[in-house]
């Protein structure tokens, strides 16, 4: 397995709940190694918000343009990934957001009605309610039931009031 550097393996265990932690880092060793491997790596986690799923696209992304992660992640800056304080959404923090105490950069309550914006124009396009807190990183990620009934993921900025 990958050698793997001490922010790595701290933002790894940050991330990751430990029950996934070797499947993580069997994941995180499918990215090639470049001049920036140490900064994909991170960006790879930063980008799963600690879903083991999640963390399938980002290597997967890595593997056919690594620049295409590091953006995604918002480690376009050569040293931002160095500065990352990793977040992920825990029982405690879901308890929270529920009773109304949102966590920063957090903007939509449970039951909260919303409006997913299309992606050029940002125009509203559906309306729906927000279920669930998912994820922090690299924004925050809302269950939402659409009009149609339908539940999806939808990231905080493809939302309005």
């Amino acid at each position: 397995m990958t050698e793997f550097t001490a922010i790595t393996i701290r933002y790894l265990n940050e991330m990751f709940d430990p029950s996934n932690l070797n499947e993580a880092k069997q994941l995180l060793s499918q990215i090639t190694p470049n001049a920036n491997h140490e900064r994909c790596q991170c960006a790879a986690i930063r980008f799963s918000s600690g879903r083991l799923d999640r963390l399938k696209m980002a290597v997967d992304v890595a593997a056919t343009d690594f620049r295409d992660l590091l953006m995604a992640a918002g480690f376009g800056d050569l040293e931002s990934y160095k500065d990352w304080k990793p977040r992920r959404v825990t029982p405690e923090i879901l308890l929270r957001w529920q009773e109304g105490l949102h966590p920063s950069n957090v903007t939509f309550r449970l039951n909260e009605n919303v409006h997913k914006l299309s992606f050029i124009q940002r125009r509203k396009i559906k309306s729906g309610v927000v279920l669930s807190l998912l994820h922090l990183e690299p924004e925050p990620c809302y269950m939402v039931r659409l009009e149609s009934g339908q539940e999806t993921e939808i990231w905080q900025s493809e939302l309005a009031k």
